[in-house]
């Protein structure tokens, strides 16, 4: 079973944000996008 990772990272300060999808596509991408500019769970 594959899985996909997506990360984002600070580059001021190195904190990283990752979140695992069983597929790859554009709503996921999306997704992680919205979460992390909306602050996410920390």
């Amino acid at each position: 079973m594959r899985r996909f990772q997506y990360t984002a990272i600070d580059d001021a300060t190195r904190v990283r944000a990752l979140k695992i999808y069983d597929k790859h596509t554009q709503a996921n991408a999306i997704d992680f996008i919205d979460h992390n500019y909306r602050g996410g769970p920390t």
